[in-house]
């Protein structure tokens, strides 16, 4: 395992250990939990090369190479795409063991010794980190964070602000926003009844 992703890969390791301890298959979150837990074992793998080749200096900054033979791959059909959106948090909300290791995990994002090999690659790194701090709930260090959309930038550039646009606009930012749900006491006292 490569040595300046080694502690991040740890902690993936242990939560994917309280994924499995919280969760059996007899429950009804089995579905979706086994799925992230399969997923984390991708993410560990893809990391660990990704360092492996940054400490080798065999890691190319940018997009990937496009298939041989200068085509690009035909599109996905509509019936083989899964969407999997989930809300902001998921994760740490489905399995509430993970709390504990959530901090832990942004601490150690937030590494110094991290920093070259996500700046180094932070399109093919964000694509597999961005995911796991969106399923806990955090919010994705710097090199990896996706750009602002175009539209939001051409607001933020007119308005001078990185915020919403008026006093009175909602921002639509994932950690300060979910969408109430029925029977939520938080959201229930807030929300008008419709008789």
């Amino acid at each position: 395992m490569p040595g300046i992703v080694a502690p991040l890969l740890a902690v993936i390791h242990r939560l994917r250990d309280a994924i499995s301890a919280a969760v059996r298959p007899s429950d009804k979150r089995w579905p979706r939990i086994a799925a992230a837990w399969l997923w984390l074992d991708v993410v560990v793998k893809q990391v660990a090369g990704l360092a492996a080749r940054h400490e080798a200096g065999k890691l190319r900054r940018g997009a990937p190479r496009a298939p041989a033979g200068g085509r690009k791959k035909p599109p996905r059909s509509a019936e083989r795409r899964i969407p999997l959106r989930h809300p902001f948090g998921w994760l740490a909300r489905e399995v509430p063991e993970t709390a504990s290791l959530i901090a832990e995990l942004e601490a150690r994002l937030a590494d110094p010794a991290l920093q070259p090999l996500l700046e180094a690659a932070p399109d093919r790194v964000g694509r597999l980190l961005r995911p796991l701090c969106r399923a806990l709930g955090l919010t994705p260090p710097a090199p990896i964070r996706r750009p602002a959309s175009r539209a939001a930038a051409q607001t933020a550039a007119k308005t001078g602000a990185s915020g919403p646009a008026s006093p009175g606009a909602v921002d639509l930012d994932p950690p300060h926003f979910y969408w109430p749900r029925r029977g939520d006491p938080e959201t229930d006292a807030l929300s008008p009844k419709i008789a």
